[in-house]
C-alpha cells in the first residue's frame, strides 16, 4: 500500500509537479473573549500540474480541475484521489502504484502525461491548437532518446508500458481530422515524429 505522501512526491520528482501553498480562506472560530483564526493544517499537500500555464491557468480553473490535494499523515490513497489522478495525468491507479514504487520511470512516465495531454487537447476543434504547446513541453521535458531503445524498452516494466503507449498514440491519430490548420497539423505530425524517436 502506498501512501498519499508517497505518490505526491513522485508526482513532483517524475512529472513535475508544482506544490502549491493552501490558499483557502483560513476559518475563524469566534468567542466570547476572542476571535480565533485559524490557518489551514500544516499536513495538506496541493500540487498544480506542470502544464498548468498551458491549461489556461486559475481562469479556466473550472474546465480543467488541475489541482490534486493530498494529506501527508494519512497511510492510504483513497479511490476517488487514484481517479482524480487518473482524470488528470492519465495514469491509471496500477501506473500510479509504479509510479510511487519508482517501477515506472521518469521519462516513461512523461511520454505517459504529454501522450495523454495531448489526447485530451485533440479531442476537438474547440482545443486543438495547443497541440503545438504540448509538442514544445514534451520536447523541453524528454530530452534525447536513448541509443538503444531495444535495451530501454526491454526493460520488464517498460515493455508492458509500452503497448499502452502505442495506444494512447493511435488514439490521438484518429483526432488529427479535428487539426483546423497546417500548423496545428504539422505541429500534430512533429509530436508523432518525437514518439517514433522513443521508439512508440
Amino acid at each position: 500500500m502506498i501512501t498519499q505522501a508517497l505518490l505526491a512526491d513522485k508526482l513532483q520528482e517524475k512529472l513535475g509537479f508544482v506544490r502549491r501553498p493552501d490558499r483557502r480562506p483560513k476559518k475563524t472560530k469566534r468567542s466570547a473573549k476572542a476571535r480565533v483564526v485559524l490557518a489551514p493544517p500544516d499536513n495538506a499537500l496541493i500540487l498544480t500540474p506542470p502544464d498548468e500555464a498551458t491549461r489556461g491557468g486559475a481562469e479556466s480553473r473550472s474546465q480543467t480541475p488541475g489541482l490534486l490535494r493530498f494529506n501527508r499523515n494519512d497511510k492510504r490513497v483513497h479511490p476517488e484521489q487514484f481517479r482524480h489522478v487518473q482524470r488528470e495525468t492519465g495514469l491509471d491507479p496500477d501506473l500510479q502504484r509504479d509510479l510511487a514504487v519508482c517501477r515506472l520511470d521518469k521519462q516513461t512516465a512523461k511520454l505517459f502525461y504529454y501522450s495523454y495531454r495531448m489526447l485530451h487537447v485533440t479531442n476537438g476543434p474547440g482545443i486543438v491548437d495547443f497541440a503545438c504547446d504540448y509538442l514544445e513541453l514534451l520536447a523541453k521535458q524528454i530530452g534525447e532518446p536513448p541509443k538503444d531503445l531495444s535495451r530501454f524498452w526491454d526493460h520488464y516494466y517498460r515493455r508492458q508500458y509500452l503497448s499502452t503507449l502505442k495506444e494512447l498514440r493511435r488514439r490521438i491519430e484518429r483526432q488529427r481530422e479535428f487539426a483546423k490548420n497546417d500548423k496545428t497539423r504539422r505541429c500534430i505530425e512533429k509530436f508523432f515524429a518525437l514518439l517514433d524517436s522513443w521508439g512508440i
